[in-house]
């Protein structure tokens, strides 16, 4: 197990008891008053640390009555295991209690996004009492100084889990390949407007983007289909609209999703969606820069199947290793030659 920084420990009690001695003061006059009590993450956490007789020893994930969708809510598992994987901790997982965005009853909803990541398999399951586990989610900005890892440190953590998260996403399905070379591309709308330069790609930017995939896989006379994901009208997405290329609008999460994974090339979106996506996948990622959401060093030199290229301001990105990589996939769909090729299953709502 890690060890505890002794320095920034000490700092975190006295600090930690203040505020926390502070806000049951602030609460009290509160109950005094018949308003709501409130507690902020931080305090959760602190109190949390308290009952676990300031020893740390097992952490989870929880976002309880959380609104973020699916993308966000297992990703930050992610980075979870990632800490408690660097840190020697045992993790233990909680599952999801509620995810935003939901297209059926909220029971069903959750419990197919379980299923469908399996994050919990192998791992001890939250039960009862608690008391000996903290909450990652609580207490992220504590922990980290605490036991000297930094977010970088969880970045390359990936390095090892990854293939792990791998294992348990196909515990209960298959790989395909893929019958053409498949090429997903997501363009995130919905819920992001154009007022959020931090999360909107315009149209325009990801059809240049797509051009450029088209004529490095024209160039070595590839077999391939474009498939769009996203939200909307078909007039929304005119600029991307050409032979071979087919929109799912509004698609099923779940098995949009899916299809990021199992598509050999993924043009991602700013979105937590896209990233956990490319996560799982062992194809080519073309990535765009989004905050909070590190490209992983290794897959920018990996050998066959994982790339991480950045978008430039006009759409572009490194065609040279993007061409390099392609011709290693393409070797590597060869060696999968004897899995049977599948034809892209067809979406409950395909445009």
């Amino acid at each position: 197990m890690k060890p505890i920084s002794k320095i920034y420990l000490l700092r975190f009690l006295v600090v930690g008891s203040l505020k926390y001695t502070r806000r049951c003061a602030i609460n009290c006059v509160k109950a005094l008053i018949g308003r709501k009590l409130t507690f902020t993450h931080q305090e959760i956490f602190f109190r949390q640390y308290l009952r676990a007789g300031l020893r740390i020893r097992k952490v989870t994930c929880a976002l309880y009555s959380s609104d973020e969708g699916a993308g966000f809510q297992a990703f930050s598992i992610m980075w979870t295991i990632n800490f408690a994987r660097t840190c020697g901790l045992t993790y233990v997982h909680t599952p999801f209690d509620r995810i935003g965005h939901a297209d059926r009853p909220m029971r069903e909803w959750i419990d197919a996004w379980e299923a469908h990541f399996n994050l919990g398999m192998g791992e001890v399951t939250a039960r009862g009492d608690n008391r000996g586990i903290v909450n990652f989610w609580d207490g992220i900005w504590d922990l980290l100084p605490l036991f000297g890892v930094s977010i970088y440190d969880l970045t390359r953590a990936f390095d090892a889990t990854i293939p792990e998260f791998r294992r348990k996403y196909y515990s209960n399905k298959s790989p395909r390949r893929n019958e053409v070379l498949i090429v997903g591309v997501h363009v995130r709308r919905g819920d992001i407007t154009s007022s959020r330069p931090d999360r909107w790609t315009s149209t325009s930017l990801v059809a240049e983007t797509v051009a450029k995939v088209r004529a490095v896989l024209d160039a070595h006379f590839t077999k391939y289909k474009i498939c769009v994901f996203s939200e909307g009208d078909n007039a929304d997405f005119a600029k991307l609209e050409a032979p071979g290329t087919e929109f799912f609008l509004d698609a099923d999460p779940i098995w949009s999703m899916q299809e990021f994974i199992e598509a050999d090339i993924l043009i991602m979106s700013k979105s937590s969606f896209s990233y956990v996506s490319a996560l799982i996948s062992d194809g080519i990622k073309i990535y765009e820069p989004l905050e909070g959401y590190p490209p992983m060093s290794s897959w920018v030199m990996s050998d066959h199947d994982e790339l991480w290229l950045r978008y430039g301001p006009n759409g572009d990105f490194d065609c040279a290793a993007f061409e390099r990589q392609l011709l290693r996939h393409i070797e590597f769909r060869k060696s999968r030659s004897n899995i049977p090729p599948t034809t892209q299953r067809v979406s409950p709502n395909p445009i």
